[in-house]
């Protein structure tokens, strides 16, 4: 017994008494924000931080040594633009940062000719990201980032380490939206605002780990204030996840992002490490194993929804269908689901007809059509055609200027001044994830699965496979790091302001309209709510009095919801101020 409590003393003596050596980051770039993620030595889970330019971490971060941790083993550095948040590049190391005991180490990063670089956004163009470890005024490393430094193997290791011990595990889980206010009745389809959820079934509750556009389920997300849901339906063999040409018999009508037989390793369930993902895809694309993971039926989600009205009779909401599908199998679907007799078909209501204007939220209630279904496809008996209805900008946030204030090529034919087309604003980074989709499909196909040996992932044949899994890899890194609480609330409304002052770029289409529908990404994170609140109690005052100036001045973000609260645990932000800021001004 002796023994034992002397062993517990020395234990927490070597922990509480544990060496410390402090470490703090800089930012000395004038034009980019960083994310820093790194790794301590002996230990799993990474720590990130998120900098603005010319910041540093503020409080010190302590790394105690003892136990087995110690120093900096790895960093991954991504690397985003001031002004408009888009995901440039990844900065990565894999050579020790040295923690002396009861020192400070100051770590520094810089671009090379940070203020004439010219920046290639389509990521092509690597930048020149440098590192600077300093201790008590003593350079110790500067050197410029290396990718021809490691193996690629080792490179693709420390990517997937990052992500799956760092930036999957640090999603913020907490919804910090305002409560959903139903806008006034009175009001018709085309002059409301609605949350959208971008590929709503792509969600964490459904089992998609490796990467996904949002975190709750199709109920939890309505309870959030979404009221339309966009759905990516393709054409499958039943049972299974196989993409079947239209015409072929029988169809089952799957929603997947991209290829459905990725949706194993997308829906990834088991312990995350990088010789467990390349199993799965073994699993998924040479054995059957990958049919228990069937991904959700289009029928099964629109029996979800209708479970919602069911129990929210004031409530309509639409459904956005990016669609692979024929007419047929949209209303067999449709029709199947129980939904059918609550959807406003093209035949109840003639838009064309009527120039563009919806019924009023009571018309739809008193007649039962609660629901409106719009198809990327040609129109059906219970779907509108999506483009010839609607007008929305391209998705995106590679180019906020250029590109989000862009009309989206399918809708820019549709230029009748009579028409009041609907409007819908996209803000999500789909290029990311569909990059990286492509990209891990390469790689499995550059495998040679003979050679397959999972006790060591270095004598599997690999060909060029490394270099398309660390480019899938740096694509969905640079997703998760971007903060969602930023774009989906201060670049939200900015975007907003936007386009009531201009409309599109070039046309002028949508000057002084509300959005109808805001599809964002991650829709828990940035308070969206409070911005479409505030739009739909102003539409009502602007339909009494159309008059009515609209400047935004008079909106101001709630203290008690933003994500400015720095006593949140664990969070990192941008600072409040930072937008109000000339980001090239020191």
């Amino acid at each position: 017994m002796k023994k034992i409590l002397l062993i517990l003393v020395l234990f927490f003596s070597i922990n509480i008494f544990a060496d410390v050596g402090n470490v703090r980051f800089h930012n000395e770039t004038d034009n980019y924000i960083l994310n820093i993620s790194y790794k301590i030595s002996g230990l799993d889970d990474w720590k990130i931080v998120k900098l603005n330019p010319r910041k540093d971490s503020g409080g010190i971060l302590t790394v105690k040594k003892g136990l087995g941790s110690a120093d900096i083993a790895d960093m991954v550095v991504s690397i985003f633009g001031a002004q408009d948040y888009a995901p440039i590049d990844i900065g990565l190391w894999s050579t020790n940062i040295s923690i002396e005991n009861g020192k400070t180490t100051e770590v520094y990063f810089t671009m090379k000719n940070d203020d004439k670089i010219e920046i290639d956004k389509r990521l092509n163009n690597k930048l020149i990201l440098a590192r600077k470890v300093v201790i008590k005024d003593k350079v110790k490393e500067d050197y410029l980032q290396h990718y021809g430094a490691i193996s690629k193997l080792t490179h693709l290791n420390i990517l997937a380490d990052s992500l799956f011990n760092g930036s999957f595990k640090h999603i913020n889980k907490s919804i910090d939206l305002d409560k959903w206010e139903l806008p006034d009745p009175s009001l018709s389809l085309d002059k409301i605002t609605l949350l959208a959820s971008h590929n709503s079934f792509s969600s964490y509750a459904y089992g998609y780990r490796f990467y996904n556009q949002q975190y709750y389920s199709l109920e939890k997300q309505f309870d959030m204030g979404v009221r339309c849901f966009l759905l990516d339906c393709y054409p499958t063999e039943p049972g299974k996840n196989v993409h079947i040409k239209r015409s072929e018999r029988p169809v089952e009508v799957k929603l997947c992002h991209g290829e459905c037989k990725l949706g194993p390793i997308l829906r990834f369930d088991g312990e995350f490490s990088l010789i467990n993902f390349i199993k799965r895809a073994y699993d998924t694309f040479k054995t059957d194993k990958y049919q228990k993971y069937v991904t959700m039926t289009f029928q099964e989600s629109l029996r979800i929804l209708k479970s919602l009205l069911d129990k929210n009779p004031n409530e309509i909401l639409c459904i956005e269908l990016e669609s692979y599908i024929d007419k047929e199998s949209t209303d067999k679907s449709i029709i199947a689901s129980g939904i059918g007799n609550m959807v406003l078909k093209p035949s109840d209501w003639n838009i064309f007809e009527k120039k563009g204007e919806w019924p009023t939220i009571n018309w739809m209630k008193e007649n039962g059509k609660r629901v409106v279904v719009w198809t990327s496809g040609d129109e059906t008996d219970y779907a509108f055609d999506q483009f010839k209805i609607q007008k929305s900008n391209m998705y995106g946030i590679i180019d906020l200027k250029d590109k989000l204030y862009s009309e989206r090529s399918e809708t820019k034919k549709l230029a009748n001044p009579e028409m009041r087309y609907l409007f819908g604003i996209n803000l999500f980074p789909g290029e990311l994830l569909e990059r990286a989709s492509h990209f891990i499909s390469e790689g499995i196909k550059k495998i040679d699965w003979s050679k397959k040996d999972w006790s060591d992932l270095s004598k599997l044949n690999w060909r060029n496979a490394e270099s398309e899994f660390i480019k899938a890899f740096r694509n969905v890194k640079l997703y998760f790091d971007l903060d969602y609480e930023v774009i989906n609330q201060d670049i939200l409304f900015k975007l907003i302001k936007h386009f009531y002052k201009n409309g599109f770029q070039g046309s002028g289409f949508m000057k002084g309209r509300f959005p109808n529908m805001i599809n964002l990404d991650q829709v828990h994170l940035g308070n969206s709510m409070q911005i479409i609140n505030y739009l739909n109690s102003t539409a009502i005052e602007k339909f009494h009095n159309p008059n009515l100036n609209i400047n935004f001045d008079d909106f101001k973000f709630s203290e008690n919801k933003s994500r400015f609260d720095a006593r949140r645990p664990g969070f990192f932000g941008i600072n409040k101020d930072f937008f109000k800021q000339d980001s090239n001004k020191k």
